[in-house]
């Protein structure tokens, strides 16, 4: 990890901006666990209720994150950056189970 990245671990809602061929436009939130800071980047990974994804390896939570929803979750087991702007405030209260969030960050350490 370089000097001006920064380790995290919190959740946000990511703006995701849909394009459609008649040229239309669609925006959507989606959660998210961000893991890492890197300057004006964030390196997240996405959060879903679905258990699978076409094209997407995805891999069950012990527990949800959001301490409201009691449904089984999943992450998307490859991490993804976007800049920070296009990042929502902290969610309050969300939290991964300790042995989920290690399992994250021992996939990222080289």
């Amino acid at each position: 990890m370089s000097k001006q990245s920064k380790r995290k671990s919190e959740f946000r809602y990511h703006k995701i901006i849909i394009h459609y061929k008649n040229g239309k436009k669609k925006s959507i939130r989606h959660p998210t666990y961000i893991w890492q800071e890197r300057g004006i980047i964030y390196d997240y990974h996405s959060i879903t209720h679905s258990s699978s994804i076409e094209g997407i390896s995805l891999k069950e939570l012990r527990t949800n994150p959001n301490p409201r929803d009691k449904r089984k979750s999943y992450y998307d087991a490859q991490s993804k950056s976007d800049h920070k702007a296009s990042f929502g405030r902290k969610r309050k209260g969300w939290k991964l189970h300790p042995l989920d969030e290690e399992e994250i960050q021992k996939s990222h350490k080289k």
